[in-house]
């Protein structure tokens, strides 16, 4: 099974570039254009600039990323360890909305490609070629693995969890709060012992992709391309095939994953009405969910999806908005053996999306007519100004649906989870060369 193997990282320097908060960033892909241009003019090394670069003269923003990559190692902006290391990463965090602190604590390494047998990463969501082209070419460009893929051992016993908290760190953490409140502390680890406990428990596990599908698949092309180049040296290409994750235990007490809801827009003839009466004929049971005293009708549909739990979806449509929940139809014999067909996000797509409003699959991967939102007040605001027709909340997938769907090597749709916070970027970083 896939082994987590400590390496020589590279790491900003902040006596040359500033604290860690100026420079490392949340993965590239929840970064809008305007949270970007405010990165880059934050400072001029923060890893946005390699992450989503923007041509430079002649350079396209691929090369540019290159040139400023060997730049900044050249000049000492990061620093390269002298040895092989872990990098223990703890994020401590409030849930949206409140309830509690958390932490959450993963372990920055090194999967190797060619060592992993078929089956032993577990992908569990679809992906988009426009992105997996993107951060391959970018991969190949500056030959370096910039924003780690999060990952999760099953750690039944919680043997990984425990081994996390006690790591034998070198020296006192490297702290941040970054500009979701989320605080973070990163430790290195260099004790060889360590590093032999950590193989030895992983050595029967297969390993859960939790964010990053698009990376990991990138980079899995990455690595054929780089090993099939005839001008690409073997150790460039099989440094390629060594894949920067951060590791986490499914037993990690802040392990926190939340749904990601759906908006549908441009629709030519929606209404909310009748598609609770096609619900209704097609076994859902759908209620009308209005204000209850000083409960606005949201905070109410909210509260009753999160009671219920898996089984039941949530409607809003209108201004101001109305509120259903929808309760799925009882799964027949023959679906409850099948761990997809059993989710509340495949029925939305399949039995809401595509059957009831006839929206195809590939217009939901193109974005033509259904959005992802994360936060429900958004969601709502996007709905009050016309700019969406109806928004779709889900609960979270339950983790246990999560390892059923990958043991049997499913996927769900995209954006089925997200785990919450985001593992950042430019924590360290893993050059090929």
């Amino acid at each position: 099974m896939p082994a987590l193997h400590p390496f020589r990282a590279w790491r900003y320097d902040p006596a040359r570039v500033g604290p860690l908060e100026h420079v490392a960033t949340p993965p590239y892909d929840v970064i809008s254009p305007a949270e970007r241009d405010r990165l880059a003019a934050s400072n001029r090394f923060n890893l946005v600039h390699l992450t989503l670069p923007e041509p430079d003269g002649e350079l396209n923003r691929y090369a540019a990323a290159a040139v400023r990559f060997r730049r900044w190692r050249a000049t000492g902006a990061l620093r390269q360890d002298g040895e092989p290391t872990f990098t223990r990463h703890r994020q401590t965090y409030e849930l949206p909305g409140g309830g509690g602190s958390h932490t959450r604590t993963g372990l920055l390494g090194l999967v190797s490609l060619d060592d992993t047998p078929p089956g032993a990463v577990r992908p569990h969501e679809r992906t988009l070629a426009g992105p997996r082209r993107d951060r391959q070419r970018l991969m190949e460009t500056v030959r370096a693995h910039l924003s780690p893929i999060f990952m999760l051992a099953p750690d039944p016993d919680g043997h990984l969890s425990e081994l996390l908290e006690a790591a034998p760190v070198d020296g006192a953490a490297e702290t941040y709060t970054d500009q979701a409140g989320v605080h973070h502390a990163v430790d290195v680890i260099r004790d060889s012992a360590f590093f032999t406990r950590v193989a030895d428990l992983l050595k029967d596990w297969s390993l859960l992709i939790a964010d990053g599908h698009h990376r990991f698949e990138s980079a899995t092309a990455c690595h054929h391309t780089l090993r099939e180049a005839p001008d690409v040296a073997d150790a460039i290409a099989r440094e390629a095939g060594r894949v920067l994750v951060e590791l986490v235990s499914s037993a990690s007490p802040g392990l926190t994953v939340l749904p990601t809801h759906r908006t549908v827009a441009g629709l030519p003839r929606f209404d909310a009405d009748n598609l609770a009466a096609a619900l209704s004929a097609h076994e859902a049971s759908v209620t009308r969910v209005d204000a209850e005293g000083e409960t606005d009708a949201v905070t109410a549909l909210i509260q009753r999806l999160e009671a219920h739990g898996p089984g039941a979806l949530g409607l809003l449509a209108g201004r101001p908005p109305r509120a259903w929940l929808i309760r799925r139809p009882v799964d027949s014999p023959s679906a409850g053996q099948d761990p997809v067909s059993r989710l509340d996000v495949v029925y939305l797509h399949k039995q809401i999306l595509e059957v009831c409003l006839d929206i195809a699959e590939d217009a939901v991967e193109s974005g033509r007519h259904v959005g992802f939102v994360k936060d429900v007040r958004q969601a709502v605001a996007l709905l009050d100004s016309a700019r969406v027709q109806a928004v779709f909340l889900l609960n979270a997938t339950p983790l246990d649906d999560l390892e059923r769907v990958t043991a049997a090597g499913r996927r769900m749709p995209q954006k089925s989870t997200y785990f919450y916070p985001k593992v950042p970027a430019g924590l360290v970083i893993h050059a090929f060369d």
